[in-house]
């Protein structure tokens, strides 16, 4: 399960690099509607599924997925403990989830906006990786594993490729784009956020 899927682009990465039957959940129907004709279009449909839904209340039953994923999601998420509920409530026993986000390595203070995942502060929910630590640990699950990716993050920002993708979920966010991406550029490499992933298990 991908959790906030967006456009689809890990759930199809998933798809490719396992042969994992991989469904992606999103609130916004925009993005699953896209996602869903992407994958159509490079012809993995038939192992990748999309639909609507909240990572605060997925639609699926107990115990229904053998790994749950949630990539650049918390950030818009202001009580953490429900999202990791939900995940470890979908997951079977001794599943891995593994979350990879933004995360707060200043006050947060310093943040200017729009960025990508929120126009204002009003929106915006980005938090240190005790928080996240914590209300994962009060959802039952049990850490195994915590990296660091601020290099590579200045590197995306710094070192763009020199031929990105025809179509990212950029191509769906609009005019302001640029001052979004520009901003989030700004608070990585003065420290203000950074990408962890945290891993755990059911």
């Amino acid at each position: 399960l991908d959790v906030g899927c967006g456009i689809g682009g890990t759930a199809r990465f998933l798809r490719r690099v396992t042969g994992a039957t991989v469904t992606g959940v999103d609130l916004t129907s925009k993005f699953v509607d896209a996602a869903n004709q992407l994958t159509d279009l490079v012809g993995l449909s038939d192992g990748v599924d999309f639909q609507t839904g909240s990572a605060t209340d997925l639609p699926f039953d107990n115990a229904s997925f053998d790994a749950v994923c949630m990539v650049h999601v918390g950030m818009n998420i202001a009580d953490k403990y429900p999202m990791f509920a939900e995940m470890a409530r979908v997951a079977r026993p001794n599943s891995p989830v593994v979350v990879y986000d933004l995360m707060l390595t200043g006050s947060g203070d310093e943040l200017v906006y729009p960025m990508p995942w929120s126009p204002t502060p009003e929106f915006s929910f980005p938090a240190v990786q005790s928080e996240y630590e914590a209300a994962a640990t009060a959802a039952g699950l049990t850490p195994t594993d915590v990296q660091d990716h601020a290099d590579l993050a200045r590197r995306f920002f710094n070192e763009p490729p020199a031929s990105p993708p025809p179509v990212t979920l950029f191509d769906l966010m609009g005019p302001e784009m640029p001052t979004m991406l520009g901003n989030a550029k700004a608070a990585v490499n003065a420290g203000q956020v950074g990408p962890i992933l945290l891993a755990f298990r059911t």
